[in-house]
């Protein structure tokens, strides 16, 4: 899915950092890039809150003290078959509060 997204990556860059556990993604989209780190976290906190409205997320966000982003709990309390249903809602939730605002 991230290979493949045009607006999202993983926050590493060197694939042999990449933790199973605590996946991080950065937003890669050059509009979204260049708004401020306020107006990104606005954006982000947009969509955390509407995936947690729908049960479809919760807590997601990135820490405080990490970049603007997602953090997705991929530990073993959590199936890869739950990560893929995720996938499709950030897609439709950065478009929803991003990309339809342009």
């Amino acid at each position: 899915w991230v290979e493949k997204s045009d607006w999202c990556e993983f926050l590493v860059k060197n694939p042999k950092h990449l933790s199973s556990t605590s996946i991080c993604l950065a937003v890669k989209d050059t509009d979204f890039k260049a708004l401020s780190k306020d107006e990104q976290k606005t954006i982000l906190m947009e969509m955390f809150d509407y995936l947690a409205e729908e049960g479809v997320a919760f807590d997601i966000a990135s820490y405080k003290d990490a970049p603007v982003g997602i953090r997705i709990w991929g530990g073993a309390t959590i199936e890869n078959a739950d990560i893929k249903m995720l996938l499709p809602w950030l897609d439709y939730a950065f478009y929803k509060f991003f990309t339809a605002k342009r």
